[in-house]
Order: structure tokens, then sequence, then C-alpha cells
């Protein structure tokens, strides 16, 4: 059977935190590749105004049958 491919994004404050669960989640094999994307400048709402921090981008691929909390 096919699994069908799920496409996960997300975010981190940092490479180094990016880098570490990217690693330990294909070790783990909860995903096939994860794609990191240093320096993105993300502009949200907090607490009631409108601020911009710099993050990293993540882009996990992986398939519906993974378990989840693993």
């Amino acid at each position: 059977m096919r699994a069908d491919v799920q496409v996960v994004l997300c975010r981190f404050p940092d490479l180094p935190q990016a880098r570490q669960i990217g690693t330990a989640l294909v070790e783990m094999q909860l995903g096939a590749y994860v794609n990191l994307i240093p320096a993105v400048e993300s502009i949200f709402r907090w607490e009631g105004k409108v601020s911009t921090e710099e993050e990293v981008f993540a882009v996990f691929k992986t398939t519906a049958e993974q378990p989840r909390g693993a």
C-alpha cells in the first residue's frame, strides 16, 4: 500500500534547535527529510501589538501512518 505524503510546516527560534529536532525526527524515522530555511522574518500580532521576529522555517515530509507522540 502506498502511503500518503504529508508536509508539516514548523518554525523554530534558532538554527541549532531546528537542526537538533529535525535530525532527531529523521533518525527516529518520523520524517523522510527536513528542509531548514534560516533567517525568515515573521510578522505577527501578539498581545495586542504587531511584532517582527527572525526565525528558522522548517518543512518536514512524513506520512499519515507515522506514530504520533513517539
